[in-house]
């Protein structure tokens, strides 16, 4: 006896199951994929968490640094006053006249880019000129963070000496 019908049965199920193991091919490459990445990633983390140890061994040297360089910024307006006696004892020191004319609120102030709390504040002194500028060198080496945007000196009109303007921002240490 021949056979002359086509195995449709058979040919059906052997298509299945060849499709059958395609998909589950492509899934098992997909989910290697997935395992490869995350091992990569876990294998990142470990690398990351070895450094961050390190890091943390040297972090009580930073953090004295950054608690000193805080310390520099007034927090408050007590800290703001201490900034404003300590300028008017150095003018007084120097035998120049001196007003402080401070913004009334905070605000952000850039720092070379980056976006930092301050207060606006012009300073104004009369008396020479060699006592302004050894004033201008000792607010430089104060421990305190004035950015001067500004410097305005005239000759003074009615007695000798000049008039010196600063105009510039105290950094401060407060969230805004």
């Amino acid at each position: 006896m021949r056979k002359t019908t086509i195995p449709t049965a058979h040919l059906t199920i052997f298509l299945l199951l060849l499709g059958v193991i395609v998909a589950l091919f492509f899934l098992t490459q997909k989910q290697l994929r997935l395992v490869n990445l995350a091992q990569a990633e876990t294998n990142n983390l470990a690398e990351n968490r070895v450094k961050l140890a390190d890091l943390s061994d040297s972090l009580p040297g930073v953090a004295g640094e950054t608690n000193v360089w805080l310390s520099a910024l007034p927090s408050d307006e007590e800290g703001v006053a201490r900034f404003a006696a300590s300028l008017e004892q150095l003018a007084r020191d120097r035998s120049l006249t001196v007003i402080l004319d401070f913004d009334d609120f905070p605000e952000t102030i850039d720092i070379a880019g980056k976006l930092l709390p301050g207060l606006g504040l012009q300073i104004n002194l009369e008396g020479s000129f060699d006592n302004v500028r050894s004033f201008m060198s000792d607010l430089a080496k104060m421990n305190y963070f004035y950015k001067t945007d500004k410097i305005t000196v005239l000759t003074h009109e009615t007695k000798p000496g000049v008039k010196a303007s600063f105009t510039g921002s105290l950094m401060l240490n407060i969230d805004i």
